[in-house]
């Protein structure tokens, strides 16, 4: 027998603040894995906000994926933030995107999609913002009349 008792609450106590400590601890945070395809652009349903890209896998063969978008998905096009509905068939895209499963099916929502156009190919709608408040199409203007 045991001449005096031992007091086991600050070793429970310590247990317990540990194992809380370490029940928060990931390596991603919490935050779901943002996966990214190369490709180019298939078709853009705006309606149903449903896309779809090719992509050209390791063995050479091409392969047509499936996704969605929201209206926080972020699109650029050669560096201008422009819109979804600005992307074209057969652009080349790079699109960052997190999994999402779908009655049952895993699918891609983009969050960010990267247009880069060759300069022949690119137009300006004149409808993004530059950073000083001018319009590109403004910018564009004032380009060509100082030649």
């Amino acid at each position: 027998m045991l001449a005096g008792k031992i007091d086991v609450r600050p070793l429970c106590v310590a247990l317990l603040l540990t194992g809380m400590t370490m029940a928060g601890c990931s390596n991603d945070g919490g935050k779901p894995k943002v996966h990214r395809r190369e490709g180019w652009a298939e078709s853009i349903d705006t309606k149903s906000k449903v896309v779809s890209m090719k992509m050209r896998l390791k063995n050479g063969t091409e392969k047509t994926i499936t996704g969605t978008y929201t209206d926080e998905t972020v699109v650029e096009i050669n560096g201008r933030n422009m819109t979804v509905q600005d992307i074209k068939p057969g652009d080349p895209i790079v699109v960052f995107g997190v999994r999402s499963k779908d009655g049952g099916e895993m699918s891609l929502v983009a969050t960010k999609v990267i247009v880069e156009r060759k300069e022949k190919e690119w137009q300006s709608t004149g409808k993004a913002k530059k950073d000083d408040g001018a319009e590109d199409g403004d910018a564009a203007k004032e380009a060509s009349d100082g030649e």
